[in-house]
């Protein structure tokens, strides 16, 4: 890295920019290079997340057999929309190769858009992520607070492990996951954001189009967004 900078502050000199001037130069060079290399979109990570979460719920979880309350795991996370899942949640940028990919999960999911569909949110009460797909799965407790119900009432404790017990009242096998939260909170149509997350959803869309066209990456910009709207 040291021989790529002294590479780099030679070209700059060379080009007669003075020392004072490197870092406004270098910022001007990297917005450049960036414009180059991606479409960068503008977003809210929450709104994301919303997008996501009620996907996996909806299209994903029930479909493929999960409980739609309860306890269960998210051995179905991925299993249609692995691009969205995994690729999209879990860094800033989108490969081009893996563009094309992403955009038909995301006009799939746009043609059978629900405002039935339920509106549930994810969370973990630490900072542990989750393991979605068929290898150790990370466990989930859905329940509806509006219903009063509780992740406790299903035996849930933040210890570390699951902590949960089944049906019967026996102990379930410990994850190496942190149990993850399903709350539902109510049919998508009635959500006073849904307007916001299905137009992110067509702005995910028209950004893929756009990358493809100009053989780009994609950025997602969290930082820049708006959340006064």
């Amino acid at each position: 890295m040291e021989d790529l900078t002294n590479k780099i502050l030679k070209l700059l000199r060379e080009e007669n920019v003075q020392d004072r001037d490197v870092r406004s130069k270098m910022s001007i060079i990297i917005d450049d290079i960036e414009h180059i290399l991606w479409e960068k979109i503008t977003v809210s990570f929450p709104l994301l997340c919303n997008l996501m979460d009620t996907v996996w719920y909806n299209l994903e979880h029930v479909v493929g057999g999960g409980n739609t309350k309860g306890l269960d795991d998210l051995r179905f996370l991925g299993s249609k929309y692995p691009t969205l899942m995994y690729t999209a949640n879990n860094d800033m940028y989108v490969d081009p190769e893996k563009i094309q990919y992403l955009l038909k999960e995301l006009e799939d999911i746009s043609n059978k858009w629900s405002n039935e569909w339920t509106f549930v949110q994810l969370f973990t009460k630490s900072q542990e992520g989750w393991n979605g797909g068929s290898d150790n799965p990370s466990p989930v407790v859905i329940y509806d607070p509006n219903a009063g119900e509780s992740p406790s009432r299903l035996g849930y404790k933040h210890n570390g492990n699951s902590g949960l017990l089944d049906l019967n009242g026996n102990q379930l096998a410990s994850s190496q996951h942190e149990t993850v939260l399903c709350s539902i909170e109510t049919k998508l149509g009635t959500y006073d954001r849904e307007p916001l997350i299905k137009a992110l959803l067509g702005k995910l869309i028209e950004t893929c189009k756009k990358a493809i066209k100009s053989n780009k990456g994609i950025a997602f910009d969290y930082e820049s967004y708006n959340y006064l709207n």
